[in-house]
């Protein structure tokens, strides 16, 4: 499942992003219970993985994307992506050339005509504009994002979180000792400026966030799973106590929202805000 400014992209298959065998692709608006199934969306070859991604942002268009990257490993055992785009405004899917990048199949965005794809392992995004129907090598750039990378030598696990508010691309990440989130704002073309500093001590009641594990990697005890500026609200996850958490960054509180029985269907959930416009069909 993917979500986009309140359209939902769901599908018949295995997991997003590991199993090829993704088909009958439908994306649908909850909010106005309307729906639309993609054509021409069957399983690809068993040797590939797949990642699907919904793109929609109605303050650019009215129209949706949704981006098919089709990673295959050639005769020669080179691996080479395979992108595929599908344009709501006249039903029809498109292919493009890309050159590919290896590991951007982390968290994504898409704000402005731009789709943002976060780095799976390094500490950068992939840029890539929306084309039109007759595009024929997708434009992309590299972005660097603020914060401390992640090393796999020294973490288990350390991700920050992408967000948009008002027209601006987001990001938050824990400080080193996960005693306090910063968030950041994309001003420009790759300048990012510190928006919120909070702290994280009182939400948890606990001084030391940050824990090694069996292996001696460094973990922190929460993971930030969403934010929404405009609402000034973090969701947290207690990885700790097991249960997610809202944080309202206007008045520093917390509350528990639920208790998590398994995290891996928290880190599939999305933080969904619905869409009552008219459908883009």
């Amino acid at each position: 499942m993917d979500c986009s400014n309140g359209l939902l992209l769901c599908y018949h298959g295995g997991i997003r992003m590991y199993f090829a065998d993704i088909s009958h692709v439908i994306v649908c608006n909850p909010a106005t219970q309307e729906w639309m199934s993609l054509p021409n969306t069957e399983p690809g070859p068993s040797s590939s993985f797949c990642d699907i991604v919904l793109c929609f942002d109605p303050s650019w268009s009215q129209h949706f994307n949704v981006f098919s990257f089709q990673c295959q490993s050639s005769m020669v055992g080179e691996d080479f992506t395979e992108v595929k785009v599908f344009f709501s405004e006249n039903f029809t899917w498109s292919s493009c050339r890309w050159k590919s990048e290896t590991g951007f199949h982390g968290s994504s965005r898409f704000m402005n005509g731009v789709l943002y794809v976060s780095h799976l392992l390094e500490h950068v995004l992939l840029a890539i504009d929306a084309p039109d129907p007759c595009t024929q090598l997708l434009s992309q750039r590299i972005i660097q994002l603020p914060g401390f990378p992640n090393d796999p030598g020294m973490f288990s696990w350390c991700s920050g979180c992408l967000c948009h508010s008002s027209g601006v691309l987001c990001y938050a990440q824990q400080e080193f000792d996960g005693c306090m989130v910063r968030i950041w704002s994309l001003e420009g073309a790759n300048g990012w400026v510190v928006r919120h500093r909070l702290s994280m001590n009182n939400v948890f009641g606990r001084d030391l966030l940050l824990r090694t594990d069996h292996n001696g990697f460094w973990y922190f005890d929460y993971d930030i799973h969403d934010f929404d500026l405009e609402r000034e609200l973090v969701i947290l996850i207690d990885r700790i106590d097991h249960k997610l958490i809202s944080f309202s960054i206007g008045t520093g509180k917390s509350s528990e929202i639920l208790k998590i029985s398994g995290f891996s269907y928290v880190y599939r959930s999305k933080l969904y805000v619905p869409y009552y416009g008219k459908f883009p069909a």
